[in-house]
């Protein structure tokens, strides 16, 4: 996955190789969001925020039903204060999808 992140009011950005930025362990290491975002992913499918990873798929890679993906949303939804509509849940299939998906949210306000 290849994208970028805008900071600084986008007068600095960090491209992201692979799901990870530039510096960013991989585990939720990176800032408060992925640290933050990680913990509520390890929390809802019952695993350590060590063992998580961007690339991992919530449903293909971490078992995840139905069930347990709205019980996702609606933990995120809770910790950030953030809507999620159901439109955006086919782009939220990744651990690093979700961290995109929130930083995105706080930064339009």
């Amino acid at each position: 996955m290849i994208g970028r992140s805008k900071r600084n009011g986008g007068r600095r950005s960090e491209a992201i190789v692979s799901g990870k930025r530039k510096g960013d362990s991989g585990n939720g290491g990176g800032n408060g969001i992925d640290r933050r975002v990680f913990a509520v992913v390890a929390r809802v499918m019952n695993t350590e925020a060590d063992a998580l990873a961007p690339e991992l798929r919530f449903v293909e890679d971490l078992r995840a039903d139905s069930l347990r993906v709205m019980e996702l949303v609606l933990e995120l939804q809770e910790e950030f204060g953030i809507e999620i509509p159901d439109s955006a849940l086919e782009r939220i299939r990744s651990v690093g999808d979700a961290v995109e998906f929130v930083r995105g949210k706080l930064a339009d306000g």
